[in-house]
């Protein structure tokens, strides 16, 4: 047997199979600046990286309100999930890659139904906890959990919001930098008998 070599293009592309890089966010959430989605096996793997410190991101004084641009209306998720694309979310994961400043550092993971939950006084609508952080988050600080209420008996989309963890600052952010995981089950993970 000989060594075959395998040229850098052909790896990549290699490794880069079963890779999706398109962005799902609203045009009022904070910036999402990169989202990827990679099957390995029955997994689903969602990384999604967002800069709180754009967008005019800010935070309100009440618990459990969205985290998005000022005074927005409608579109502050920071993405669409499907159990298409993204699988049966299992478990849940936030690192803090910048300490948040000038909103509330204390930051929670949702999911919810619709896609219109405003900043300003809205909480999220059949919104399920992904991730309670319960402490501020400190630069390198990853909180995660394992997902057991999420609504599988519908095929529709959900919409991932960061909302406040405490009540607290009232303003618009000048740092923070986030990269939520999401681990999913591939739908067709068991195939029918």
């Amino acid at each position: 047997m000989g060594n075959r070599r395998i040229g850098r293009k052909r790896l990549k592309s290699l490794m880069n199979r079963g890779v999706t890089d398109t962005i799902t966010a609203g045009a009022n959430s904070p910036t999402v600046t990169r989202q990827t989605t990679m099957r390995i096996g029955n997994k689903i793997i969602t990384e999604i990286s967002v800069d709180l410190a754009s967008n005019s991101t800010a935070s309100n004084t009440a618990l459990a309100r969205v985290i998005g641009k000022a005074s927005a209306t409608e579109n502050c998720f920071i993405a669409e999930i499907s159990q298409a694309t993204h699988g049966l979310i299992t478990y849940a994961e936030m690192a803090c890659l910048e300490i948040p400043a000038g909103g509330v550092v204390d930051i929670d993971l949702r999911l919810g139904t619709a896609s219109d939950d405003d900043q300003g006084s809205g909480t999220v609508s059949g919104g399920v906890v992904l991730i309670e952080c319960a402490a501020d988050l400190t630069k390198g600080s990853r909180v995660g959990a394992a997902v057991t209420e999420a609504d599988y008996e519908s095929d529709s989309a959900k919409y991932l919001y960061l909302t406040s963890g405490k009540t607290g600052t009232t303003g618009a952010y000048s740092t923070g930098k986030l990269l939520i995981t999401l681990e999913g089950i591939a739908t067709d993970a068991v195939p029918d008998a």
